[in-house]
Order: structure tokens, then C-alpha cells, then sequence
């Protein structure tokens, strides 16, 4: 069976653009943001999230935390979202996290209670698996994603994704959008790489 799948990648980055005067060591913020997105056969998306911070003790003391939302409505109607976290890493390394239920979905906290994180550079890796978030149509299958959530306090240096699909599938087509919640901004760079 052939796939085809429409990509619109949602590439929303809140605060970004801060003053480069700064050095980085002077404020606590993202250095880098990048998502791996694996469509699979079954449906289900397999997502793993790279974010590379530095961490002065201010608002990052233990560790950080990552929103995903596991309903919403589209085109009128409620999605609920299947989730299942697989792992969350800091440094390579094992984590310890702990999540929340929130209204529209669950909060990942990545970090230790009782271990507060000297000043310094820490990557944070999260791995969870997805189901009903592709959009199926008679003439092609679509996948919305928002690749860097819309809830971070911090500004963000650099934004990637990489969106692969299963073998056989054909890309139709994709987009991007940047900017807070709602906005259509075209500040992205985007190619299909064969393979």
C-alpha cells in the first residue's frame, strides 16, 4: 500500500530573535531545539526531542519540563490523542521525571527533587510514541505538528525538525509556520531530502 502524506510542520517560536549582544552564559535560555518525527506504518508517530539548555538556577534549578497537549479540536470536532512516554534523558543518561495531567494534556518534569543543577549546559532528550494525530483524506494523509510547543518561557536559539515517513509513502507537499499561536509567519527554511 502506498502512503502519501501532506506535512504541514507547525514551527512555532516564541521570543526568538533576543538581543545576540548577550553572551550566552549571562541568561538562562535554549540553545537548541530539535525534534526527530517518525511516521509509522501503523499510524502511530514516534517522536524524540533533542533541547539543549543553559541553566543558571533561576527558573531552570532541578531540571525542565515539556507540555504536550493530547486534546484539541480540529475541524470542529475533539481529538483525543493516544501518548505513551518511552524515555527522558538529560545528558545521555537516565532521568528521573515525574508527569502531570493537565486539562488539555500531560506535563513532562525532567529532573530530580532533591538535585539542583549547577550552572552549565544540559541536553534533555525525550522519547514518546502518538497515535491519532494524522488527518485522513481520499487523496492524501496529512500530519500537523507543533514542533516546539507554545508554552516556553525562554527564548530559543535554533529550531530544527526532521520528518520522516514510512518507506513507500510519498511526500504531496509541505509547509511551515512560525510565530506565537495562530500566526502563518514564513521564517523557515525547509527541503525533501531523498531517503
Amino acid at each position: 500500500m502506498k502512503f502519501l502524506f501532506k506535512l504541514a510542520v507547525f514551527l512555532l517560536i516564541p521570543l526568538l530573535g533576543r538581543s545576540q549582544e548577550l553572551p550566552e552564559e549571562n541568561y538562562e535560555h535554549i540553545l537548541s531545539y530539535h525534534s526527530d518525527i517518525y511516521v509509522q506504518k501503523n499510524c502511530h508517530v514516534k517522536v524524540v526531542e533533542t533541547i539543549l539548555v543553559y541553566a543558571e538556577g533561576v527558573n531552570i534549578q532541578r531540571g525542565i519540563f515539556l507540555e504536550l497537549p493530547t486534546s484539541y479540536l480540529y475541524k470542529g470536532g475533539n481529538v483525543h490523542v493516544g501518548f505513551e512516554l518511552q524515555s527522558v534523558r538529560r545528558d545521555g543518561r537516565p532521568e528521573p521525571y515525574h508527569t502531570e495531567f493537565m486539562s488539555n494534556g500531560i506535563k513532562i518534569y525532567a529532573g530530580d527533587a532533591n538535585v539542583f543543577l549547577p550552572a552549565g549546559y544540559y541536553t534533555y532528550e525525550f522519547t514518546y510514541d502518538v497515535s491519532h494525530v494524522l488527518h485522513f483524506d481520499e487523496k492524501f494523509d496529512e500530519l500537523y505538528w507543533n514542533v516546539n510547543g507554545n508554552g516556553w518561557e525562554f527564548t530559543i536559539d535554533s529550531l530544527s525538525a526532521n520528518v520522516y515517513y514510512p518507506e513507500g509513502a510519498e511526500l504531496v507537499q509541505y509547509k511551515g509556520y512560525t510565530g506565537k499561536y495562530g500566526y502563518t509567519g514564513s521564517s523557515y527554511q525547509a527541503d525533501s531530502i531523498e531517503g
